[in-house]
């Protein structure tokens, strides 16, 4: 009888160590893993019913939260992670604290495009281009910035809007006009290339642009992920 009692005791304390441990172990291994793809303050939460699933690599949910997060050459701030029926990497988790999904019911990112982070992604994409000023607003993106063309100062007055193609955001150039001391003003539509911002590809699943949706001061982005 002894034995019986002690054999369900250890079950019993299996069961609730691994009911608290095993998800805040996989959650902390699901933040050193956004960390590591660039994202900053973040929170995570892995939990599975029962525990138990969790060591054969299966999580009902999964849920994240980061100041921002790098996507490409692009930060997108105030960055959310919801996940449904997630399949992870067991083997890669609980050796090399690797947290890497296969893939998942349900796998949403949101987050937003700020006027401070595009201004910040001009200036590294164009390094001629001088005092960047971004204003967002839910009918356009307005920008302003200096260079120099043959030691002569222009300015630059960009309109558009960001638009997604399926794996794809890109800022959309509807006008363009140029201001020169010397050679007065043109005004430009259609001239430039559209400028990409993000690429997909870097996502670790398949990736598709579910909305883009301007506002004040910011651009909603929600992408969803897809096992294939």
């Amino acid at each position: 009888m002894k034995k019986y009692l002690f054999l369900a005791v250890v079950i019993l304390a299996i069961t609730l160590m691994s009911s608290l441990l095993l998800p805040m172990w996989l959650s902390s291994r699901a933040e050193m893993y956004l960390s590591n793809l660039g994202a900053s303050n973040v929170h995570a939460e892995v939990d599975a019913a029962p525990s138990l699933r969790l060591l054969l690599g299966q999580a009902d949910t999964l849920k994240a939260e980061a100041k921002d997060i790098v996507l490409g050459k692009l930060v997108l701030s105030d960055a959310a992670v919801d996940g449904e029926n997630v399949q992870f990497d067991a083997i890669e988790a609980y050796t090399n604290r690797n947290f890497k999904i296969i893939s998942a019911d349900r796998l949403v990112l949101t987050g937003q495009i700020t006027a401070d982070t595009l201004s910040k992604f001009l200036a590294r994409e164009y390094d001629k281009l001088e005092n960047i000023q971004v204003e967002m607003h839910p009918d356009g993106i307005y920008v302003t910035a200096e260079a120099r063309l043959l030691k002569s100062p222009i300015r630059i007055y960009i309109e558009g809007e960001l638009l997604e193609e399926t794996e794809n955001i890109y800022l959309h150039l509807r006008r363009i006009d140029i201001k020169n001391a010397s050679f007065g003003r043109a005004a430009i539509a259609g001239f430039f290339d559209d400028i990409p911002l993000v690429q997909l590809k870097t996502l670790p699943l398949r990736a598709e642009v579910r909305k883009i949706e301007q506002a004040e001061g910011y651009v909603k982005v929600v992408i969803d992920c897809k096992n294939e």
